[in-house]
């Protein structure tokens, strides 16, 4: 997405003209070299002038600037459609997709033809989770302007969400016919082809958008990820190396991948940036389809598990509470019930369930370390597979329980009992996944001052309608 262009109107109501004013003397002495194309003793100004100043902050990254100069442009037009799109856009990039629906919604309102309006309602909708009012407004788009190539891939991505396999491929094949150089549309269309085991046609499509991957901001983790899908590793590993020289904190999990691929030492755990992007995504839909019958259910597990050993009422810490699935299910047995968790977008979900005393933001073995001998029981479900080595994790859990506290967790299995590894599992490595072997969870647990009171082998969620097999555990701390 990108600002709309100006209309060139002009604006000569000067009770804004002070305001207007001030925030150009701000920027003026900031050091950013504003040129007014008015003289400030005369009462009109120009609002194309603002605007185009405004389009090459944005342009710059300079968002905090472009922001300012385009509610100037409001405070004297405040249905200025080219201007509440673009600090729409502006609050997207910052994560305030709430807000970012509320000036998309007054900018379709001001200017219902633009088509280019619809797709970014279309944007802040899906990203909030509002999916039909997302399509709708796709489909608006494309009523408008048949040939609106953002539309048709925004709309493919969305249908692909919905393993809507073959409308997806339909609308992004038509978003590459119409603009080739769309390269998140090509990438998801290989993801479809690789799916259907169609991989001339896939490598054709991500080498296409490779030629781009010299371009600022493009998504050079993605691209190796789905390079490695299609059983191409050295151009996977090329990207995925190049990934991390981008990012560093490596926000997509490409040192995970790169692991996976070379055989070589995995990281100790995934990355905190590679969590809190790839949950601040999940939290829009995590809780859908949470009852259905192929749905995830490590959260059922704990669940399960808790109630099997618990007596009495608990003091319990959810870790990795997320949107607070397992929360909603174990309220009845806590007298304080914690959460904690590095995703605020999750915990925003979660604190609308209103089952929590208390809601934390943070790195968990951090928040353990603060609360010695706190908890009855600690219960962390889909949370322990994001660390590989599990020491330190055991040995805080225990320090966080009162002396026979339950430590509840579920991870994935692994074919070594002796040791963790990374996943042989695509899938589950690109979200920064880790298998841990039963003898190795036995041995941790016993010298971190545990005994096992359960271990089992159960289905832990489903991948296309196929059960993956989980690990619950259940510790107990020595009296």
């Amino acid at each position: 997405m990108a600002p709309a262009e100006d209309d060139g109107r002009f604006c000569n109501r000067c009770n804004h003209r002070a305001w207007f004013e001030s925030v150009l003397a701000r920027l003026l002495q900031s050091g950013n070299h504003i040129k007014p194309s008015f003289q400030l003793q005369k009462p009109a100004f120009r609002i194309p002038d603002a605007m185009a100043q405004a389009a090459a902050f944005f342009k710059a990254g300079k968002l905090q600037e472009a922001e300012q100069l385009y509610r100037a442009v409001l405070a004297a037009e405040p249905n200025n459609a080219l201007a509440n799109n673009n600090i729409g856009l502006i609050a997207l990039r910052v994560g305030r997709s709430d807000i970012a629906l509320e000036l998309f919604t007054k900018a379709v309102a001001a200017s219902p033809a633009m088509s280019s309006l619809h797709v970014n309602l279309g944007e802040a909708c899906r990203n909030l989770g509002k999916l039909a009012e997302a399509e709708e407004a796709y489909r608006k788009a494309l009523e408008l302007n048949a040939n609106d190539g953002y539309a048709w891939g925004n709309l493919g991505a969305l249908l692909q969400s919905r393993n809507q396999l073959d409308d997806a491929s339909h609308a992004l094949r038509r978003a590459v016919q119409i603009r080739p150089d769309n390269s998140e549309a090509r990438m998801a269309l290989a993801q479809i082809l690789v799916a259907r085991n169609q991989p001339n046609e896939a490598l054709q499509q991500l080498d296409a958008a490779a030629k781009l991957a010299h371009l600022p901001g493009f998504p050079l983790a993605k691209l190796g990820k789905i390079y490695a899908r299609a059983n191409e590793p050295e151009k996977a590993r090329k990207h995925l190396q190049a990934a991390l020289v981008q990012d560093p904190g490596d926000s997509d999990g490409a040192a995970v991948m790169l692991a996976t691929l070379d055989g070589g030492a995995a990281p100790a755990r995934a990355s905190d940036a590679h969590m809190k992007k790839l949950y601040a995504e999940r939290a829009l839909s995590w809780d859908q389809g949470s009852e259905a019958e192929h749905a995830y259910r490590g959260m059922l597990l704990v669940e399960q598990e808790l109630r099997r050993h618990a007596t009495g009422k608990l003091a319990i810490l959810d870790a990795g509470c997320g949107t607070g699935l397992v929360g909603a299910r174990i309220k009845d047995l806590a007298v304080q019930l914690d959460g904690v968790d590095l995703s605020v977008h999750m915990l925003q979900k979660a604190q609308q369930k209103t089952v929590y005393h208390g809601l934390f933001a943070g790195d968990l073995l951090e928040f353990m370390r603060q609360k010695p001998a706190s908890y009855d029981a600690i219960v962390a479900a889909a949370t322990l597979i994001h660390f590989g080595a599990l020491d330190a994790v055991f040995q805080l859990a225990a320090g966080a329980l009162k002396p026979g506290g339950l430590f509840i967790f579920t991870v994935f299995p692994n074919n070594d009992a002796d040791t963790w590894s990374l996943t042989a599992s695509r899938e589950l490595a690109e979200g920064g996944c880790y298998t841990h072997g039963e003898n190795y969870l036995r041995r941790t647990a016993g010298q971190s001052g545990f005994e096992v009171a359960h271990l089992a082998r159960e289905v832990h969620e489903y991948h296309d309608a196929k059960p993956v097999d989980g690990f619950i555990v259940s510790l107990r701390k020595h009296a």
